[in-house]
């Protein structure tokens, strides 16, 4: 570094010392090679505060009249010498004004003054301070108890007013294979509904890694109402296929287990029905389910419009 590069650097930490000095916080510099650290600048070597060597043509700048009382203490104008910094010579005005004592003349202190509240301008005790925020109420989840620390992995598909949920196994957040999506293009079929392409929406739970983050049962439940409030809205659903336990108890709220709500009709909203049945993943390993999940079909062969 030059010798002016070297000077200009002192003089910007000097005119950062002075404005910490002001708001009254102490700052240090290393003044010794510290085990493990980064060299230091060579201006750091250099670098005294305050300035009793390199500034000493504008050292009354920084005199301490502490043990004067403030109501004598008289404000004049700082004239720093003309080789002081031009950086430095600004703040010292700006500061001069800033803590000038009150009454004085100081025009820093007359334009930093906030102008008066005109007649129009309702004050503080006009207003209405009577509202408060309405408390929320606790999340009602059936699920948290006997699921802590919930796992599961969903995928949305919509075909028209068609919504299937499947059920994935948690465990390495299986993918839905091409297997998966004939097996869902046949089943929609059968409920009358074809002609749509199928784009899965993978919805996987815990959603992040690590235990920063709260991932609990109720943070659950709201990330998958909020998944199927948004799927709903958009679409024109009016029938939902909720298949294996995960989706039939998630998107149902229902603790219980998937043999207790296959083949019942829900109702997730007014005008939209929903029925449960086995996974596709289970589907496709045991084809001998397929005879219960046409059973457990009926209700919403009986709900097509």
């Amino acid at each position: 570094m030059t010798e002016p590069e070297s000077e200009g650097m002192v003089a910007q930490e000097s005119l950062r010392h002075t404005y910490l000095q002001a708001i009254g916080v102490q700052s240090w510099l290393p003044r010794g090679a510290l085990p493990h650290a980064a060299p230091s600048a060579p201006w750091v070597e250099t670098f005294t505060w305050p300035p009793t060597q390199r500034f000493e043509q504008w050292e009354d700048a920084f005199e301490d009249t502490s043990e004067v009382p403030a109501a004598e203490q008289p404000v004049l104008p700082v004239t720093p010498s003309v080789n002081a910094p031009r950086g430095v010579s600004r703040a010292l005005e700006s500061l001069q004004g800033m803590f000038a004592p009150e009454g004085t003349p100081s025009q820093k202190v007359l334009e930093s003054t906030p102008p008066a509240l005109s007649e129009t301008t309702p004050s503080a005790s006009a207003l209405d301070m009577s509202y408060q925020p309405e408390p929320v109420a606790p999340l009602q989840n059936p699920l948290a108890e006997r699921y802590p620390e919930p796992q599961f992995s969903l995928v949305l598909m919509t075909l028209g007013e068609l919504l299937i949920v499947d059920s994935l196994p948690p465990q390495g957040r299986q993918s839905f294979s091409p297997a998966h999506i004939r097996f869902v293009s046949a089943l929609a079929r059968s409920l009358g509904v074809q002609g749509y392409d199928i784009n899965p929406i993978h919805h996987h739970w815990p959603a992040f890694v690590g235990s920063a983050l709260n991932q609990g049962p109720d943070e659950a439940l709201r990330s998958v109402r909020r998944l199927l409030g948004n799927m709903l809205k958009s679409q024109e659903i009016k029938r939902v296929l909720l298949l294996g336990e995960a989706s039939a108890q998630w998107i149902l709220e229902q603790p219980e287990p998937l043999d207790s709500l296959r083949g019942l009709r829900f109702s997730l909203r007014a005008g939209v029905a929903a029925v449960s049945s086995h996974s596709v993943t289970a589907l496709l390993r045991i084809p001998e389910l397929k005879a219960e999940l046409w059973a457990d079909l009926q209700p919403l062969l009986a709900t097509r419009t």
